[in-house]
């Protein structure tokens, strides 16, 4: 007999911070110039930037869309994220 991992059903919120995480990663905003920078954008503070970075589901709306317009996110990967 096998065991199986249950599978894993992740909300709509999961889900979004998931693809977030994901955007940011592969940006690799782990510098400290370009975290400036882009504090500076989303008009924030950057240890702010850090700890929404951290934790995606704190970003609002406006500042998600300002993230992805710093990042250069083509469209249909908004859509992705945002829905």
């Amino acid at each position: 007999m096998r065991n199986f991992m249950p599978e894993v059903f992740l909300t709509r919120n999961q889900r979004r911070e998931k693809a977030v995480a994901r955007l940011i990663n592969a940006a690799r905003i782990d510098q400290i110039a370009q975290k400036s920078e882009m504090s500076k954008v989303m008009g924030m503070h950057p240890v702010t930037l850090s700890r929404k970075i951290k934790d995606p589901g704190t970003f609002t709306l406006a500042e998600m869309w300002a993230l992805m317009d710093f990042l250069h996110t083509p469209e249909e990967q908004r859509g992705e994220i945002l829905k």
